[in-house]
């Protein structure tokens, strides 16, 4: 049986989730501030030792699945230095139809195991760099993603998560969002992550809503590490 309060980072997310609630009964100013929108991925992973690194075009539409709100490529270089730390540095290109963003980030993952569950603890800051006007907007995310391996070939996963931005003209909370998913593993070396998130984004007057369907195809070319990574997603 596993017990959230053991440690600190469970009250965390306890407060993370009790954040959530009161973010939704603070809105209160928009009449209409839901949308379904829809992330698509495809990711490559490969490594050896200590060392993993993965590369991702993702695809996301937005006011109800009809109109593009960026893709983006993204690097990931993953240190594991022990069983349990991951130290990742990584860097986006986000492509918009009116802007380009460049985003390098650090991040660190605690990754304990507990009676065959994984809890990955992702903290991670970022810088935002966008091209039309020059903006440099820090963030800082913090994401939990609980697997548990259900069969050879199935992981289920729940993910939650928020990032706090601060910049010339805002701080404060700015994404919010949880959600449950599946991996289906196909062979060594394909997978398929499929999950829906519930998400709140402060566009800095309110907040607004949404539902995000996730389809990520996994393509793995080598698995040759020292140890387990990580099974994570991007938030």
């Amino acid at each position: 049986m596993i017990k959230f309060t053991s440690s600190p980072k469970y009250w965390f997310f306890v407060y993370l989730l009790l954040l959530a609630g009161n973010a939704f009964t603070q809105e209160t100013e928009s009449e209409d501030n839901w949308d379904n929108q829809l992330y698509l991925a495809n990711k490559l992973t490969w490594g050896k030792d200590r060392w993993k690194y993965s590369g991702e075009l993702q695809i996301r539409l937005e006011n109800n699945m009809q109109s593009l709100e960026k893709w983006y490529m993204e690097g990931v270089a993953s240190f594991m230095p022990s069983r349990n730390i991951e130290i990742v540095p990584d860097f986006r290109l986000s492509i918009k139809t009116d802007d380009y963003v460049f985003r390098p980030g650090l991040g660190v993952l605690f990754k304990p195991y507990v009676n065959d569950f994984q809890f990955v603890n992702q903290v991670k800051w970022q810088i935002d760099m966008h091209t039309i006007d020059g903006r440099r907007d820090n963030a800082l995310r913090y994401v939990l993603v609980i697997n548990k391996q259900l069969k050879d070939k199935l992981i289920a996963s729940f993910l939650a998560g928020a990032l706090y931005r601060w910049s010339d003209d805002f701080r404060g909370p700015e994404i919010m969002r949880a959600g449950p998913g599946l991996t289906y593993i196909f062979n060594s070396k394909h997978s398929l992550y499929i999950s829906y998130y519930l998400s709140a984004v402060n566009n800095h007057q309110a907040w607004e809503w949404s539902g995000i369907p996730f389809f990520q195809f996994i393509i793995h070319i080598d698995k040759e590490y020292k140890y387990l990574p990580a099974v994570d997603f991007n938030f």
